[in-house]
């Protein structure tokens, strides 16, 4: 059965220390002794606090474009919750060390534990590892039921897209392409959404790259859900496949794929509809990838930043994805080749 949580937000002054030493006594930390910001987080203020009873970290949301100011608190939110609520489980990840969000230096922000580790190396033992670490997040994030009237969605303008494309160099007929493939997935994706074909759907971490795992000993632990979604955790699988299974070319290691879904299913069996749906995800994760990306250039329009490079090699996996679609979908169904037969 989900938990039910209280409602995701109300309308109340939220704390607003003036300095870290007030932000300490506020949440008992302890005596401030040392900051340092943190590298890492391309999007958000990451601080590590040295007090005297620990170190933690303060992370400064900074406002993105697709949310509006309220979505954009309501998320910040509903990370704290889920978090405290992993926290309370006992899955390991950079949990918060208060569910209360406050205000510093003009940003909503949040408190964390800190988290030590590296982040986790690709190789093939660690793919297998992130398999059975993802399939029980995923059975435990089944169980948490989002708060009632919130959506995770982001509700992107047709405009800002298209100038956020345009602001990382592609030509206008690739734009238009583009647009138009992103489209016709939007549609299929809502038809899926239907109440007679529902999928699975809770929350995903929606970002498992290697910087967002840390490994210390035997032990992982998810970092950074600021891209928390309420979606298919196909979208989450899709997202491994393109972070850990891809070749130096950007083409598709069937091998690996099959070797990390095999680990997964162990945990958390798929259904036979979810396996026949992962090409789709895995090219709408990317043209969903494509646009965060793009609009992250857009806001800083320096073509030398690698947010810039990101975005375009995510349109050449996209291109060569086209090319081999019809060999990732049949290596993933080998019986459906039989029935038609």
């Amino acid at each position: 059965m989900p938990i039910e949580q209280t409602e995701h937000h109300e309308d109340r002054e939220l704390l607003e220390p003036h300095t870290l030493d007030e932000l300490c006594e506020h949440f008992n930390l302890g005596s401030l002794i040392e900051n340092r910001p943190l590298t890492g987080g391309r999007m958000n203020q990451v601080t590590c606090l040295t007090t005297t009873k620990g170190r933690y970290v303060l992370k400064q949301y900074r406002e993105r474009l697709q949310y509006k100011k309220e979505e954009h608190l309501a998320r910040i939110v509903l990370e704290a919750q889920f978090l405290d609520f992993l926290k309370q489980k006992g899955f390991q990840c950079g949990s918060v060390y208060s569910p209360e969000v406050f205000v510093f230096e003009g940003k909503h922000s949040l408190i964390y534990d800190f988290v030590e580790g590296k982040p986790l190396e690709k190789n093939d033992t660690n793919l297998l590892r992130l398999a059975k670490q993802t399939a029980l997040f995923h059975q435990l994030s089944s169980e948490y039921q989002v708060p009632k009237g919130l959506s995770t969605e982001e509700t992107i303008d047709d405009d800002l897209i298209k100038s956020s494309l345009q602001a990382i160099g592609l030509a206008p007929e690739k734009i238009e392409s583009l647009l138009g493939r992103m489209a016709q997935l939007n549609i299929e994706q809502s038809g899926l959404r239907a109440p007679d074909k529902r999928l699975p759907e809770f929350l995903i971490h929606g970002d498992l790259n290697p910087e967002n795992i840390l490994t210390a000993g035997e032990d992982l632990n998810f970092i950074d859900f600021e891209s928390l979604n309420l979606t298919s955790p196909l979208r989450e699988i899709a997202r491994i496949i393109e972070l850990w299974c891809l070749d130096k070319e950007k083409r598709i290691q069937m091998g690996k794929v099959n070797s990390f879904l095999a680990e997964y299913e162990k945990y958390r069996p798929l259904q036979k509809m979810e396996r026949e749906l992962l090409s789709f995800y895995f090219e709408f994760e990317m043209f969903a990838r494509l646009v965060r990306r793009s609009i992250t250039c857009l806001g800083i329009m320096d073509p030398n930043n690698g947010a810039f490079s990101y975005a375009k090699k995510t349109v050449k996996k996209i291109d060569l994805f086209q090319e081999d679609r019809a060999k990732f979908e049949e290596a993933l169904n080998p019986d459906r080749g039989n029935e038609k037969k």
